[in-house]
């Protein structure tokens, strides 16, 4: 199980610097096949995960970004139930690990995502592990500023519309830091809905039409009220 750790960054070069101080350090020693880091200042997050998983040789791929880590033993848990599957001939996994939440630099405790059903919003980690070969299937994360941070859900809901099965594994832990300036916390309630909205609709029309969204937004508001 060779696996490529791919650490993405783009826009304002602290990003980069942060990844060199935080999720470099936590991707060495992991026994990794390689560690790309790919920084596109005029890029985008899928356009900068899209040209690291171009680089790279692994079967596997693992995302990593910037303000986040790779807890010790991850790849060898993964490993070890990667082995443990006994799947047929043609079959493709994506290995999702447990989470553990950072907050205002108080770590909580590392917990498996709960079960979601792909239609209806994602679970997976962005440290999912990945075949390469499955990647290039579905061609990469969409770079599309409608879906806004939302481009992962489309990209792992595509790997399982496309026959993926996914394998939680309790082990392997990513250490998620939750900055203030973050794509998923800088932004108000109502975009992070209308992103929703337009993954759904792109992917599965017939759940998500216009009167999803109104239903949603005026939901949203009364809670407010």
């Amino acid at each position: 199980m060779n696996v490529s750790i791919c650490i993405a960054t783009f826009g304002d070069s602290r990003w980069r610097d942060l990844a060199c101080k935080r999720a470099w350090p936590s991707a060495t020693d992991q026994g990794a096949h390689e560690i790309i880091m790919e920084h596109q200042p005029e890029g985008t997050v899928a356009s900068s995960r899209n040209a690291a998983a171009e680089k790279a040789k692994g079967d596997w791929l693992c995302f990593l970004d910037a303000d986040d880590e790779l807890a010790q033993g991850y790849l060898s848990a993964m490993r070890r139930v990667y082995e443990r599957e006994q799947l047929p001939a043609g079959s493709q996994l994506l290995l999702t690990p447990a989470v553990q939440f950072v907050r205002n630099g108080k770590p909580q405790r590392a917990r498996l995502m709960p079960f979601v059903d792909y239609r209806q919003g994602n679970y997976l980690i962005i440290g999912t592990l990945v075949p390469r070969s499955l990647f290039l299937e579905i061609g990469g994360f969409p770079d599309e500023p409608r879906y806004g941070a939302w481009e992962d859900w489309h990209f792992w809901a595509r790997c399982q519309m496309a026959g993926a099965k996914v394998v939680q594994v309790p082990r392997a832990t990513y250490i998620a830091h939750m900055e203030p300036d973050s794509r998923h916390r800088s932004v108000p309630h109502e975009e992070r809905i209308r992103w929703h909205y337009e993954v759904g609709r792109d992917l599965f029309p017939e759940l998500y039409k216009e009167d999803w969204l109104q239903r949603h937004l005026r939901g949203r508001r009364r809670v407010r009220a």
